[in-house]
């Protein structure tokens, strides 16, 4: 019976992830940039944006009581509060305080998109953040690394396919022709599906109120709050928690993927797209890029 329920929440679920959700109003609330921290330290500075309907916010409740982390360096910015110009003053905010020895987060959960040969994140306002522009905005932060997570449909489409791999843990290759956007050097890109399919994400209820998530994103924050640190130097990097994820995350994904009536339903519903949940990394860091210090 439970296991019903939770397969009726995940049909759901990649229904509302397909683009096929209700357009969202606009909001006034902006991030206050003004205030400018101490930079004569490495320090480690987050946005975290989720715009999809569950209400767990898995990677910030796994970051925010680790002692490399600073609250006050945390940016969530949760459905209405994630709109185009919110995410935009958030980076700015990145901007103005980050340094040369720091690490940034950026992590989106919400609608991927596809148009006119551009792939790009759909913020709450429905005000489409294309990922050249998103890559200009990240440009121009100053640091030392940066680590993007994308929890959403054609999410396997914001890097080209040369840097498609996992350094020196695995050795797939993925053959696709991806239009060069968010990779560069010093960052490491984790995505949750496929270069032109559906992702899902499941909320898991228990007498009317959400108890879980089940997404990409919570198993890949589920590494770093456990401290999955499989190397022993004392750190979780996102390399290791995207191994970690993956793993947990592939038994949903071959599940959801085979079955055809789910499938027809996503095709129909996104006009055109299968579900293609498959997590894939790319990593521009030539050792790890650490997170969590253990």
């Amino acid at each position: 019976m439970i296991m019903k329920k939770i397969f009726v929440y995940l049909c759901i679920c990649i229904l509302l992830f397909c683009d096929i959700g209700s357009i969202a109003k606009n909001t006034e609330r902006k991030p206050d940039i003004s205030n400018i921290n101490n930079k004569d330290d490495s320090n480690y500075w987050a946005v975290l944006v989720y715009t999809n309907v569950t209400n767990i916010t898995s990677i910030y409740n796994s970051i925010i009581d680790k002692s490399n982390w600073n609250e006050s360096n945390i940016i969530l910015l949760r459905r209405e509060e994630a709109t185009r110009e919110n995410i935009f003053d958030a980076l700015d905010w990145l901007r103005i305080n980050a340094n040369l020895n720091d690490t940034i987060l950026f992590s989106f959960n919400g609608h991927g998109t596809y148009r006119d040969r551009r792939y790009g994140i759909s913020p709450w306002d429905r005000d489409i953040i294309f990922t050249d522009e998103l890559d200009e905005r990240l440009d121009l932060i100053t640091c030392k690394y940066t680590c993007l997570i994308f929890d959403c449909c054609f999410s396997g489409g914001f890097v080209s396919d040369d840097s498609i791999f996992y350094r020196n843990l695995i050795s797939a290759r993925f053959d696709y022709n991806f239009k060069l956007n968010l990779d560069d050097e010093n960052r490491v890109v984790l995505m949750s599906s496929g270069r032109r399919g559906g992702g899902f994400i499941a909320s898991v209820f228990e007498d009317g109120v959400e108890a879980d998530v089940i997404s990409f994103t919570r198993f890949v924050a589920d590494g770093l709050e456990i401290e999955v640190d499989y190397n022993s130097d004392g750190w979780v990097s996102a390399e290791e928690s995207f191994l970690y994820g993956r793993r947990k995350f592939m038994p949903y994904a071959i599940i959801l993927f085979l079955f055809i009536p789910l499938q027809i339903v996503a095709f129909i519903q996104s006009r055109g797209y299968f579900l293609i949940p498959f997590p894939s990394i790319y990593d521009g860091v030539e050792d790890e890029l650490l997170l969590v210090q253990i």
